[in-house]
Protein backbone atom coordinates (compact mmCIF):
# COMPACT_ATOMS: atom_id res chain seq x y z
CA UNK A 1 0.00 0.00 0.00
CA UNK A 2 2.91 2.15 0.80
CA UNK A 3 4.12 2.14 -2.43
CA UNK A 4 0.99 2.63 -4.26
CA UNK A 5 0.59 6.00 -2.28
CA UNK A 6 4.22 6.91 -3.27
CA UNK A 7 3.80 6.59 -6.78
CA UNK A 8 0.29 8.78 -6.72
CA UNK A 9 2.20 11.33 -4.98
CA UNK A 10 5.10 11.55 -7.76
CA UNK A 11 2.35 11.33 -10.51
CA UNK A 12 0.47 14.46 -8.53
CA UNK A 13 3.59 16.28 -8.34
CA UNK A 14 4.75 15.64 -12.23
CA UNK A 15 1.32 16.62 -13.18
CA UNK A 16 1.42 19.46 -11.04
CA UNK A 17 4.92 20.33 -12.61
CA UNK A 18 3.86 19.76 -16.00
CA UNK A 19 0.66 22.17 -15.64
CA UNK A 20 3.69 24.83 -14.16
CA UNK A 21 6.11 23.99 -17.19
CA UNK A 22 2.98 24.65 -19.48
CA UNK A 23 2.05 28.21 -17.71
CA UNK A 24 5.60 29.16 -18.37
CA UNK A 25 5.94 28.14 -21.65
CA UNK A 26 2.55 29.61 -22.68
CA UNK A 27 3.74 33.20 -20.18
CA UNK A 28 6.95 32.79 -22.84
CA UNK A 29 5.37 32.32 -25.96
CA UNK A 30 2.90 35.55 -24.90
CA UNK A 31 6.15 37.81 -23.84
CA UNK A 32 7.69 36.78 -27.29
CA UNK A 33 4.66 38.03 -29.05
CA UNK A 34 4.49 41.24 -27.33
CA UNK A 35 8.23 41.88 -27.24
CA UNK A 36 7.91 41.27 -31.45
CA UNK A 37 4.91 43.25 -31.69
CA UNK A 38 6.49 46.55 -29.26
CA UNK A 39 9.64 45.64 -32.44
CA UNK A 40 7.17 46.19 -35.31
CA UNK A 41 5.52 49.41 -34.05
CA UNK A 42 9.52 51.10 -32.79
CA UNK A 43 9.68 49.77 -36.29
CA UNK A 44 7.12 51.54 -37.71
CA UNK A 45 8.25 54.70 -35.53
CA UNK A 46 10.96 54.77 -37.51
CA UNK A 47 9.85 53.72 -40.29
CA UNK A 48 9.39 56.70 -43.56
CA UNK A 49 5.86 56.21 -43.83
CA UNK A 50 5.44 57.37 -40.42
CA UNK A 51 7.76 60.03 -39.98
CA UNK A 52 6.46 61.60 -43.68
CA UNK A 53 3.05 61.49 -41.48
CA UNK A 54 4.35 63.47 -38.55
CA UNK A 55 5.85 65.95 -40.92
CA UNK A 56 2.68 66.35 -42.71
CA UNK A 57 1.09 67.18 -39.61
CA UNK A 58 3.32 69.30 -38.45
CA UNK A 59 3.25 71.35 -41.91
CA UNK A 60 -0.44 71.27 -41.09
CA UNK A 61 -0.02 73.10 -37.80
CA UNK A 62 2.66 75.28 -39.11
CA UNK A 63 0.12 76.57 -41.95
CA UNK A 64 -2.18 77.34 -39.72
CA UNK A 65 0.23 79.51 -37.46
CA UNK A 66 1.75 80.88 -40.20
CA UNK A 67 -2.03 81.86 -41.57
CA UNK A 68 -2.27 83.78 -37.66
CA UNK A 69 1.22 85.23 -37.99
CA UNK A 70 0.66 86.61 -41.56
CA UNK A 71 -0.26 89.86 -40.82
CA UNK A 72 2.20 90.28 -38.21
CA UNK A 73 5.01 89.80 -41.24
CA UNK A 74 6.25 86.88 -39.29
CA UNK A 75 6.31 83.11 -39.98
CA UNK A 76 5.74 80.02 -37.63
CA UNK A 77 9.38 78.25 -37.07
CA UNK A 78 9.86 75.05 -39.16
CA UNK A 79 9.36 71.81 -37.62
CA UNK A 80 12.47 69.94 -36.90
CA UNK A 81 12.58 66.13 -38.03
CA UNK A 82 12.07 63.79 -35.08
CA UNK A 83 10.65 66.31 -33.42
CA UNK A 84 7.69 65.25 -30.90
CA UNK A 85 4.43 66.77 -32.63
CA UNK A 86 2.75 67.59 -29.31
CA UNK A 87 5.90 69.64 -28.78
CA UNK A 88 6.26 71.37 -31.66
CA UNK A 89 2.38 72.28 -31.96
CA UNK A 90 3.13 73.98 -27.94
CA UNK A 91 6.09 75.60 -29.32
CA UNK A 92 4.44 77.67 -31.98
CA UNK A 93 1.14 78.32 -30.01
CA UNK A 94 3.28 79.89 -27.52
CA UNK A 95 4.85 81.90 -30.57
CA UNK A 96 1.81 82.51 -31.43
CA UNK A 97 0.11 83.83 -28.06
CA UNK A 98 3.54 86.02 -27.31
CA UNK A 99 1.80 88.30 -30.14
CA UNK A 100 -1.17 89.31 -28.47
CA UNK A 101 -1.13 92.17 -25.78
CA UNK A 102 -0.65 92.13 -22.35
CA UNK A 103 -4.31 92.94 -21.53
CA UNK A 104 -5.95 89.81 -23.43
CA UNK A 105 -7.28 87.34 -21.64
CA UNK A 106 -5.69 84.45 -23.96
CA UNK A 107 -1.92 85.87 -23.35
CA UNK A 108 -2.44 83.93 -19.90
CA UNK A 109 -2.54 80.64 -21.50
CA UNK A 110 0.11 78.54 -21.25
CA UNK A 111 -0.05 76.34 -24.20
CA UNK A 112 3.02 74.28 -22.93
CA UNK A 113 1.14 73.53 -19.71
CA UNK A 114 -1.97 71.97 -21.59
CA UNK A 115 -3.12 68.51 -22.08
CA UNK A 116 -3.46 67.28 -25.88
CA UNK A 117 -7.72 67.91 -25.40
CA UNK A 118 -7.76 71.33 -24.32
CA UNK A 119 -4.60 72.13 -26.65
CA UNK A 120 -7.37 71.24 -29.23
CA UNK A 121 -9.86 73.93 -27.82
CA UNK A 122 -7.83 76.69 -27.25
CA UNK A 123 -6.12 76.69 -30.45
CA UNK A 124 -8.77 77.91 -32.81
CA UNK A 125 -9.43 80.73 -30.29
CA UNK A 126 -5.78 81.55 -30.01
CA UNK A 127 -5.22 81.90 -34.01
CA UNK A 128 -8.52 83.70 -34.78
CA UNK A 129 -6.99 85.90 -31.76
CA UNK A 130 -3.92 86.91 -32.91
CA UNK A 131 -5.45 87.48 -36.67
CA UNK A 132 -8.13 89.80 -35.02
CA UNK A 133 -5.02 91.76 -32.96
CA UNK A 134 -2.73 91.74 -36.22
CA UNK A 135 -5.36 95.01 -36.90
CA UNK A 136 -6.08 96.82 -33.75
CA UNK A 137 -4.23 99.82 -33.29
CA UNK A 138 -3.61 99.33 -29.64
CA UNK A 139 -0.83 96.78 -30.30
CA UNK A 140 1.64 99.15 -31.94
CA UNK A 141 3.39 101.32 -29.85
CA UNK A 142 3.00 104.98 -29.66
CA UNK A 143 4.36 106.78 -32.54
CA UNK A 144 4.86 104.00 -34.83
CA UNK A 145 3.37 102.55 -37.97
CA UNK A 146 2.60 98.73 -38.41
CA UNK A 147 2.76 97.58 -42.02
CA UNK A 148 -0.28 94.69 -43.04
CA UNK A 149 0.16 93.38 -45.67
CA UNK A 150 -3.08 91.24 -47.12
CA UNK A 151 -3.46 88.53 -49.71
CA UNK A 152 -6.59 88.35 -51.24
CA UNK A 153 -8.32 85.07 -53.34
CA UNK A 154 -6.83 86.42 -56.31
CA UNK A 155 -3.33 86.98 -55.14
CA UNK A 156 -3.01 90.76 -55.39
CA UNK A 157 -0.99 91.86 -52.14
CA UNK A 158 -2.65 94.80 -50.29
CA UNK A 159 -0.30 97.30 -47.46
CA UNK A 160 -2.08 98.56 -45.00
CA UNK A 161 -0.63 100.68 -42.16
CA UNK A 162 -1.84 100.77 -38.73
CA UNK A 163 -0.96 102.36 -35.54
CA UNK A 164 -2.20 104.50 -32.79
CA UNK A 165 -2.40 107.91 -34.38
CA UNK A 166 -2.42 108.98 -38.42
CA UNK A 167 0.35 109.39 -40.88
CA UNK A 168 -1.01 113.09 -41.57
CA UNK A 169 -0.45 113.93 -37.87
CA UNK A 170 3.31 114.10 -38.91
CA UNK A 171 2.03 116.86 -41.20
CA UNK A 172 0.26 118.84 -38.76
CA UNK A 173 1.96 121.71 -36.86
CA UNK A 174 1.49 121.66 -33.25
CA UNK A 175 -1.53 123.36 -31.18
CA UNK A 176 -1.47 126.83 -29.73
CA UNK A 177 -3.01 127.54 -26.81
CA UNK A 178 -5.18 130.54 -26.55
CA UNK A 179 -7.57 132.70 -24.57
CA UNK A 180 -9.31 135.92 -24.60
CA UNK A 181 -8.43 138.70 -22.92
CA UNK A 182 -11.16 140.32 -20.94
CA UNK A 183 -11.01 143.06 -18.94
CA UNK A 184 -12.25 140.55 -15.88
CA UNK A 185 -9.13 138.12 -17.00
CA UNK A 186 -6.28 141.10 -15.91
CA UNK A 187 -7.73 143.08 -13.90
CA UNK A 188 -4.37 144.25 -12.59
CA UNK A 189 -2.33 144.62 -16.02
CA UNK A 190 -2.82 146.98 -18.56
CA UNK A 191 -4.69 146.31 -21.25
CA UNK A 192 -2.01 147.00 -23.61
CA UNK A 193 2.20 147.68 -23.43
Amino acid sequence: MATIDIIRSACSKLDELDHKLRAVEIREARERREAEERAKEAAHYRSREHLMQVQTAARNYQARADDALQPWGLRARAPVLGEPLGDYRREILDQVRRQLPDSHQLRAVRPRRLDADALDAIEPQLLNAVRVAATQPDTVPQGQLRAVHDIDQNGLKITKWIGQDSFIHEFTRPGRHARIRTPDNYQDRPFFR
